[in-house]
């Protein structure tokens, strides 16, 4: 849902000697919690979760890539079934 809030917390761990990462997301409020997996080469950070929206009972998946560079951090997401349909697109810049 546009302009919805949520907080999340959690982790991203990455295997050792591995390009390989995993790690999960939760809900403090106790509404939750995915696991992510995907991996980390040179300045990106890319992964995939799915869950199921607690207010809507809708199914989210999403592909997730984390990209920084000298200039900023890129944050993007489009949807698993439709990778043509982006979800979020931020740029932080420096």
């Amino acid at each position: 849902m546009p302009g919805r809030k949520l907080t999340l917390s959690g982790e991203i761990r990455r295997e050792a000697g591995s390009e390989k990462i995993t790690g999960h997301w939760f809900n403090p409020d106790g509404l939750g919690s995915v696991r992510i997996n995907g991996v980390q080469r040179d300045d990106i950070l890319a992964f995939t979760f799915r869950a199921t929206d607690p207010e809507t009972g809708r199914d989210i998946a999403q592909n997730v890539e984390w990209r920084v560079s000298s200039n900023g951090l890129r944050l993007r997401a489009t949807d698993r079934t439709n990778p043509n349909a982006m979800m979020s697109d931020i740029t932080f810049s420096r």
